[in-house]
């Protein structure tokens, strides 16, 4: 092949294989894990996000010395205190003194939004000075926004926000 020697870089983002586990598929998972592997191993180097990630990958027999973290940080001057308002606060939560608890992604159920809902839930009826904030957008938003509704328990949904949103910063 005329581009066996070119250096190839891969970069592993989505558990696939657990996907096909958590929507009712297990037996795709051994598969997607094999083909991602032989795809993956056709190249020199496997980026992925964190070290737990290229734990996942080391477990699953992807080679150890092509497999390197790209760190995706935050941007701080974007996300800062600074832009912190009042204002928007007291909207969200009648008082700019409670503590945010902020969740931001996909509104899916693979993101163990059950967990976190959960949490909030046990939290919140012991804890009155917190408030949890879910930016983004997907398909478990009005399920999951029904379940706090049931529970009577106040939470934020923001919908996907992109870019410079200062008028809505926490």
């Amino acid at each position: 092949m005329w581009l066996a020697d070119v250096p190839r870089v891969s970069s592993y983002h989505t558990n696939i294989a657990l996907y096909a586990k958590h929507f009712g598929y297990p037996i795709l998972s051994p598969v997607i894990w094999n083909l991602q592997q032989y795809l993956h191993n056709q190249c020199t180097v496997i980026m992925c996000p964190s070290l737990s990630t290229s734990k996942t990958l080391m477990d699953h027999q992807f080679p150890e010395d092509k497999i390197r973290i790209w760190h995706r940080g935050v941007d701080t001057k974007l996300f800062s205190p600074e832009k912190r308002r009042k204002e928007l606060r007291e909207a969200w939560m009648g008082s700019a003194d409670k503590v945010v608890l902020l969740y931001v992604g996909r509104v899916s159920w693979e993101k163990n939004l059950k967990a976190l809902s959960q949490a909030y839930i046990n939290l919140h009826g012991r804890m009155e000075d917190i408030h949890l904030v879910i930016t983004g957008d997907g398909p478990a938003r009005t399920e999951l926004e029904a379940i706090f509704v049931n529970e009577k328990v106040r939470v934020t949904f923001t919908g996907y926000l992109e870019g410079n949103v200062t008028r809505r910063s926490c």
